[in-house]
């Protein structure tokens, strides 16, 4: 799913205001209750945009958005830096590692006006499939009648 500048932006600025949160923690600074909300709010944004966008592509969302509990759980307590980073971390960490890129052969089952795309299972990858429906196809078409 390619991401529009604007929305990198905000993602980036989520996590400035999580370490901007942290930072001032550490230094024991008089507006980490400030930052805290600010963190907290942004970070719990953050998830459950997410999760409407996976809603929105697939009627589901991944399990890891419920870490959004264990944030709600952490207002108003001392852990909320950490809850802000261990629930940003595991709802959006999975999608920071590169994958591959997965392709899925599907078999056409044409019947009357309504399309059927059956996805094919096979321990081969799709060249091979591809290559058999080729020469099934080659070998019906100069089959003698």
């Amino acid at each position: 799913m390619a991401k529009n500048y604007a929305g990198i932006a905000k993602d980036v600025l989520r996590l400035a205001l999580i370490g901007a949160d942290g930072v001032l923690n550490l230094a024991g600074s008089s507006l980490t209750g400030i930052s805290r909300w600010f963190s907290t709010g942004a970070t719990l944004a953050a998830v459950i945009e997410h999760a409407h966008q996976e809603l929105e592509l697939k009627g589901t969302f991944d399990p890891e958005v419920m870490s959004v509990v264990y944030l709600i759980n952490s207002i108003g307590k001392t852990n909320s830096v950490q809850a802000s980073l261990v629930a940003w971390a595991a709802t959006f960490g999975c999608h920071l590692i590169p994958r591959a890129p997965r392709e899925q052969v599907y078999r056409v089952r044409r019947e009357g006006r309504r399309t059927t795309l059956i996805p094919v299972r096979s321990s081969r990858d799709g060249m091979d499939f591809a290559g058999a429906m080729l020469r099934r196809g080659t070998e019906m078409l100069t089959k003698e009648r």
